[in-house]
């Protein structure tokens, strides 16, 4: 019993924390996108896209992938 329970608290803690970071990827392009629009610059377009397309996106498709084997 005790196995089992700490087995389903292993996966729920895992699937729980994949969804975090990806909330927190998300939100954090949401504020560079939108300091770059405060900021009226192209450099600041070019950081807040770099971190989109080098880092938000792996975690996006990360994210979908797991989902995808996890569900029947």
């Amino acid at each position: 019993m005790a196995t089992d329970t700490a087995s389903i608290l292993a996966i729920a803690l895992g699937l729980l924390t994949r969804k975090i970071i990806l909330i927190l990827a998300l939100g954090v392009t949401a504020g560079l996108f939108s300091w770059s629009m405060w900021e009226h610059s192209w450099i600041s377009l070019a950081i807040a896209a770099s971190f989109a397309v080098l880092v938000f996106l792996p975690i996006l498709f990360r994210s979908g992938e797991n989902s995808a084997q996890t569900s029947p």
